[in-house]
């Protein structure tokens, strides 16, 4: 499995980890709860998609950078508003670089 390195970050998650963590909270949370886990489980399905493209050679490493910062605005903004659901606060916390 891979792992990105973030200069910044203090711990790391595998992404399957907090892929899973969002699935289990999907499944419990109220509709208005489980938004915040839906909008956190794409963009890491889209991280993870990116990935993919760039190893199958389909985008440069300049094309990787680029989408990579627009993935990490996007996921900044998702975390930005977790919401009152204590859980949806934990996820936020292991998803953040």
């Amino acid at each position: 499995m891979i792992f990105y390195r973030f200069l910044r970050a203090g711990h790391q998650s595998c992404l399957q980890h907090l892929l899973r963590r969002c699935e289990d909270l999907i499944k419990i949370a109220s509709p208005a709860a489980a938004s915040f886990p839906r909008k956190v489980q794409a963009v890491l399905q889209q991280a993870l998609a990116l990935r993919d493209r760039y190893h199958n050679h389909e985008i440069s490493l300049h094309g990787l950078w680029t989408a990579t910062g627009r993935l990490e605005v996007n996921l900044d903004r998702v975390l930005a508003h977790p919401g009152r659901d204590e859980l949806n606060r934990k996820v936020r916390q292991a998803s953040a670089p």
